[in-house]
């Protein structure tokens, strides 16, 4: 499980454990496969994920953030995250098509997760989570690109583009929120804060968007 350990940058203690995280039901008839592992592994994305989301978008409401978590954890985006880790190399399955099923590699990242933890403890799974979906969420592929919508807005009605500037830095620097102010014709229209200036241009965008009441 090297490429696998190189590619989480987590370094497995007890193979026997991960052999059983990556064993589908449909290969054995006994108990030792992967189901408890990944309703482990199930409840700690839940958990970890959040926690990354409730960071990375300061303003976002209870209702949004739910959301987010909803599409990052769900199969379609836990597969894709299985596949990019090539999972299905180290999946033991009752046939070889089954490698491929998005279901059984969703759940196989599931309870990888869980391994992790009886193999390491919450620290680890932290570590792993944050390594394997910061950035994604960062980047928010999921969510609407309010600050596209906005601009396509502005282009269609002034012939100009919004202009974002920042409006204060708070924090330390290696952990900064960044206070984010937009203009349209050089009045203020709306602000958002977070820890990357992204994702606060997203929010002033957005709240700019309301404001003019387009969405």
């Amino acid at each position: 499980m090297k490429p696998l350990e190189k590619l989480t940058k987590y370094k497995i203690k007890d193979q026997k454990l991960f052999k059983q995280a990556f064993t589908h039901k449909s290969f054995t008839k006994s108990k030792n496969n992967n189901e408890r592992l990944e309703f482990l592994g199930d409840a700690l994305l839940d958990f970890f994920v959040a926690d990354l989301l409730f960071k990375n978008y300061l303003q976002d409401e209870e209702g949004e953030l739910t959301k987010k978590r909803s599409q990052w954890v769900s199969g379609a985006s836990l597969a894709k995250i299985a596949r990019d880790l090539k999972l299905n190399n180290y999946l033991q399955v009752g046939e070889e098509r089954f490698k491929n099923n998005s279901r059984i590699l969703a759940g196989a990242l599931e309870a990888y997760i869980g391994a992790v933890y009886l193999d390491s403890g919450m620290t680890a799974v932290k570590k792993l989570v944050k390594h394997l979906f910061e950035e994604k969420i960062k980047q928010s592929p999921i969510d609407t690109n309010y600050k596209s919508l906005l601009q396509e807005w502005c282009q269609k009605k002034y012939k100009q583009v919004p202009i974002y500037k920042i409006k204060e830095e708070k924090g330390v620097e290696h952990n900064k929120v960044f206070s984010i102010e937009v203009f349209i014709q050089n009045k203020s229209c709306g602000e958002g804060d977070s820890h990357q200036k992204k994702q606060a241009e997203q929010v002033a965008a957005k709240q700019a968007l309301k404001k003019l009441k387009i969405i």
